[in-house]
């Protein structure tokens, strides 16, 4: 691993650099200031795997090195270092997500060997995959002959009932199979997708196949909950009940059984079509989530005005959550609203025994991440076994 340490203080760069010494970490390089740091980056022999990124120092800062990283594509993990309160520190880390970056969390000085150990681990084992720079993007041409060509595949990622433990859905989630670089993540290819007008068809297809696997596994004995992510694209389009419908009807699967994943990432702009679609579904049988809640837009508003049946708590405040106090309060807060509105709550992201701790003490009902399980090929499911982690540390 290759650590960027980047703070004004001489003092606190030499702890660091022994800290992460101590943490096995041999190849380090700070800098003291942004525009040092910077030019480190853009060096074309220097790749870094983590940046320790103090936010508070004169000339180019913390803050406005996040939008220089963001503009590069910086593919690495983030960790803040600052001795600013919890409101300016969540700031910071939904500016880097606004970015596109990886903001693994926060430290507050002086640094300590165990924070740090923490979440360079979340660094070690993050799934790299997930996302990519443009140079390593497919092209426009390359994902049209791929739809076209049996190149998008689903993976499904398990949800577990907290309570028992046992397997009660998956969610569905879209891989690229590529004959020279094996199964690419969504990074490499949902952008430009986005980009092209291409995310409907793309979805399409991910959907077709997750009904299709469905299938298999009510064929072997296992009944799973399918969710399924649409695009505010899809939404706005009218025929896409009609699709879900009949797709279902072809392989068997009664709509009770689906789930319906809504994005925040973008706005609606044609409301009154989604608002059809959703209603629709809903009546039919298909249950609605609002996925990422927290992150995106209108979270509050669109409670209000869509039939939603589930609310999925964004990773940001799962991971960590118990040794974050922000995070923490905006998690509870979440379940106790969900669950006042009659909504089944499903916690994403968790990553440790920890995590799942204080997920049970809150109350989720169901929990993803990779403490669980990482996204599989439909096969795999039928042989994967997990065990919940002891309800106390030893």
């Amino acid at each position: 691993m290759s650590v960027l340490v980047v703070d004004d203080e001489p003092l606190l760069l030499k702890l660091a650099s022994k800290v992460l010494d101590r943490l096995g970490v041999k190849s380090v390089t700070t800098a003291q200031n942004g525009s040092e740091a910077l030019a480190l980056i853009e060096a074309d022999d220097t790749s870094f795997d983590v940046i320790l990124l103090d936010l508070n120092m004169p000339g180019m800062d913390g803050i406005e090195l996040l939008r220089h990283l963001g503009e590069r594509r910086f593919e690495g993990a983030v960790i803040l270092l600052s001795g600013e309160d919890q409101r300016v520190l969540q700031t910071a880390r939904q500016l880097g997500a606004v970015h596109r970056l990886r903001v693994l969390g926060a430290i507050s000085k002086p640094i300590s060997a165990a924070s740090l150990r923490l979440l360079l681990q979340q660094a070690r084992k993050r799934d790299f995959a997930a996302t990519a720079g443009p140079q390593n993007r497919l092209s426009e041409a390359e994902i049209r002959h791929g739809l076209s060509n049996d190149a998008i595949v689903p993976y499904f990622q398990p949800k577990v009932d907290l309570k028992s433990g046992a397997i009660v859905g998956v969610e569905t989630l879209a891989r690229w199979k590529c004959e020279s670089r094996g199964i690419l993540g969504p990074g490499t290819f949902i952008p430009v997708a986005e980009e092209c007008g291409l995310i409907d068809s793309l979805t399409r297809i991910i959907f077709a196949g997750a009904m299709t696997q469905a299938a298999e596994w009510g064929a072997a004995g296992l009944d799973l909950r399918i969710a399924v992510n649409f695009s505010v694209e899809s939404l706005n389009d009218l025929s896409l009940v009609d699709f879900i419908v009949s797709c279902a009807d072809e392989n068997g699967i009664g709509l009770d059984n689906i789930t319906v994943e809504v994005t925040e990432s973008r706005l609606m702009e044609d409301l009154a079509a989604a608002l059809e679609v959703l209603s629709r579904l809903r009546m039919k049988g298909v249950e609605l989530s609002i996925d990422d809640f927290g992150t995106g837009y209108s979270s509050m508003e669109q409670l209000k005005r869509l039939p939603l049946s589930e609310l999925k708590i964004d990773r940001e405040f799962v991971s960590g959550a118990s040794g974050d106090s922000w995070a923490h309060a905006i998690l509870e807060s979440s379940i106790n609203l969900a669950h006042k509105l009659n909504m089944v709550t499903v916690a994403e992201g968790a990553e440790t025994n920890d995590d799942w701790r204080l997920l049970a003490a809150l109350g989720v009902d169901q929990v993803q991440g990779f403490l669980i399980a990482r996204p599989m090929p439909g096969p795999d499911i039928l042989g994967w076994r997990w065990s919940p982690p002891p309800a106390t540390t030893e």
